[in-house]
C-alpha cells in the first residue's frame, strides 16, 4: 500500500470492521469490490499476530441477485448477504471457534469471506452448519493459508492502491465542484 494510505496499529478485532479499506479491482472476471481488515494487512510474514492463526477459510457465497457486473444488484440483496456474514460469525463464536475475519471480496456472482482460524479442520462442519441457513444460496468452502493468501491474492498493489486514491480523489473533487450553469 502507498505510504499515503492510514497505518492503524494494535490487536487484530474478531470480525470487526472498524479498520477496514475498501478498493475496486478489474480481474479476469470483472470488477471486483475488495474489502480487507487493514490491522491484518500490517501483520509481518511469520510473525508473533500471524503465528495464532493457521489454518484459514474461503467462503464463498452466491449472489442470488446480481447486477450485470456480477455483483449485488438491490440493498435487498446486501443485507441478505451481510445476515451470511452475521451467521458465520455467529456459528463460530457460538461454538468457541477462535476466528477473524480478514476479507471480504465480491466478484462475478460470488462473495468470499477470507478466515483465519486457531485450528485446522472445521472447514466441513462450518459449511454443514451454513449449508443448513442458507439454503437457496450455493456455498464453497475451501481451506488456505490465511495470511499468506490475504497477501498474495487479496491486498492490493502499490498500482491498484494508486488508482483507488485516484478515484477516491476524483469523486470528491466531483462532489465539492458545483455545476456551472450555461
Amino acid at each position: 500500500m502507498s505510504d499515503d494510505a492510514p497505518r492503524p496499529s494494535g490487536a487484530l478485532p474478531p470480525f470487526s470492521h472498524d479498520d477496514w479499506a475498501m478498493y475496486l479491482r478489474q480481474t479476469e472476471h470483472g470488477p471486483a469490490v475488495v474489502a480487507f481488515d487493514a490491522l491484518a494487512a500490517e501483520v509481518e510474514p511469520g510473525g508473533d499476530e500471524e503465528r495464532p492463526w493457521p489454518a484459514g477459510l474461503r467462503i464463498e457465497v452466491e449472489i442470488l441477485d446480481m447486477d450485470e457486473h456480477g455483483l449485488p444488484a438491490h440493498e435487498l440483496e446486501l443485507q441478505e448477504l451481510a445476515e451470511v456474514e452475521e451467521l458465520l460469525e455467529g456459528l463460530l463464536a457460538h461454538h468457541a471457534i477462535p476466528a477473524k475475519l480478514l476479507a471480504i471480496v465480491t466478484v462475478n456472482g460470488w462473495r468470499e469471506f477470507l478466515v483465519a482460524l486457531e485450528k485446522e479442520g472445521v472447514a466441513d462442519y462450518v459449511l454443514r452448519k451454513l449449508d443448513r441457513k442458507t439454503k437457496e444460496r450455493a456455498l464453497q468452502i475451501t481451506t488456505c493459508e490465511p495470511f499468506p493468501f490475504l497477501r498474495e491474492h487479496v491486498l492490493p498493489t502499490d498500482e491498484e492502491w494508486q488508482a483507488e486514491l485516484e478515484r477516491r480523489s476524483s469523486l470528491e473533487e466531483s462532489i465539492d465542484t458545483p455545476p456551472t450553469a450555461e
